[in-house]
């Protein structure tokens, strides 16, 4: 079992890894990373901060950006089909994101590396 998660760690990291996407920003390479634990921008990501009302601000190499969740969410859906996860490969990524940002309840956090 634990090779197989392994496995569709090491799957999910090569699928979403922002040299496959041309057209992906640094901002979201940097947000799939930090997601993910993997360093694929320099500087990365070491502040998330999630308000109770639905708002996301960035730290990134103290450059702040941010937008909204839904809005994240639908960036992060999109990247998802372009991958082409397997249905366990997106069921790690929303897990992994899920415990940064808890869609069922909006939980407001600070979240660092």
């Amino acid at each position: 079992m634990k090779s197989k998660r392994s496995s569709i760690i090491k799957s999910v990291a090569e699928k979403l890894n922002p040299n496959r996407f041309t057209h992906m920003s640094p901002k979201m390479s940097a947000v799939v990373g930090f997601l993910l634990g993997e360093k694929f921008t320099d500087p990365e990501i070491s502040d998330m901060i999630i308000t109770s009302d639905g708002f996301i601000l960035i730290n990134h190499g103290n450059e702040f950006f941010g937008g909204t969740r839904s809005n994240l969410r639908s960036n992060l859906s999109s990247l998802i089909k372009a991958a082409d996860l397997t249905e366990e490969e997106a069921a790690y990524f929303h897990a992994k994101f899920r415990r940064i940002v808890d869609w069922e309840t909006g939980s407001p956090g600070v979240f660092r590396l």
